[in-house]
């Protein structure tokens, strides 16, 4: 049986199927995305002084994947229309700088950026040992000045077998710049460029942490909400290509 109005549009709308099907997908877009970004939002205003994390993420190389990644947004359309018009040669070639954006978005996000991420650590340390800890957090200077107090002590992971082992009671963490020079007011606002860690190891106590995770979706509300969206703007961008 012919599926109607899949090529001839509706007398009493002016509309086809793939027009309404797009626009409904496009309002389900907004539902979706609108959600996550007031999870963001609200988790970030409702997250305690010293909870929420700053400076992790490579500012530079995330505004050239956001302009990458609408510039694939234009090159789509304008491949969309070519093929509209016929115009075939047009179509492959915005067609092909699409595609291309598309991988190197994904190359930069799993061989760059993510691993990056996963290979990172982040222990909360307890209220009642902050104290203890410090010459890691500076937080006497930070609130003499104003400033909410460090609680989490990051860096690359030495032992990560201690994840997983109860038999090690500590955690060996080569510090992030912010944690081996905690006084250092360069520290006190998020780097705008990537700093990797710093060869300064800490031993932390697995008795005085609060909480303790690779920086993976588990590891806090931040990346829970950071990290699934490019999936889902990969995901859905591919759908509306191939449903228009």
């Amino acid at each position: 049986m012919e599926i109607p109005y899949t090529v001839v549009a509706r007398r009493d709308t002016g509309l086809w199927n793939a027009k309404v099907g797009i626009w409904l997908f496009l309002a389900s877009e907004v539902m979706l995305f609108g959600g996550l970004f007031s999870a963001y939002v609200f988790l970030r205003l409702d997250a305690s002084p010293g909870d929420w994390p700053h400076g992790l993420l490579n500012v530079p190389v995330g505004t050239m994947n956001t302009a990458i990644l609408i510039a694939s947004s234009v090159t789509v359309v304008l491949a969309w229309a070519a093929l509209k018009m016929r115009q075939f040669a047009k179509y492959k070639i915005y067609m092909g700088i699409t595609i291309l954006c598309g991988v190197i978005f994904l190359v930069v996000k799993l061989a760059y950026e993510w691993p990056q991420k996963f290979d990172h650590f982040g222990a909360f340390i307890k209220e009642d040992a902050l104290e203890k800890y410090e010459p890691y957090l500076g937080n006497k200077r930070l609130l003499e000045k104003g400033l909410s107090p460090r609680k989490e002590i990051t860096g690359h992971l030495h032992n990560k077998e201690a994840l997983n082992d109860p038999n090690i009671k500590e955690y060996e963490i080569a510090l992030d710049p912010v944690n081996a020079d905690p006084t250092n007011p360069v520290n006190d606002r998020p780097h705008f460029f990537y700093v990797p860690p710093t060869k300064k190891i800490a031993t932390v106590e697995k008795a005085d942490v609060k909480y303790a995770n690779m920086f993976i979706p588990r590891h806090s509300a931040y990346f829970a909400s950071y990290l699934p969206l490019p999936v889902y703007t990969v995901c859905t961008c591919s759908a509306a290509f191939w449903f228009s």
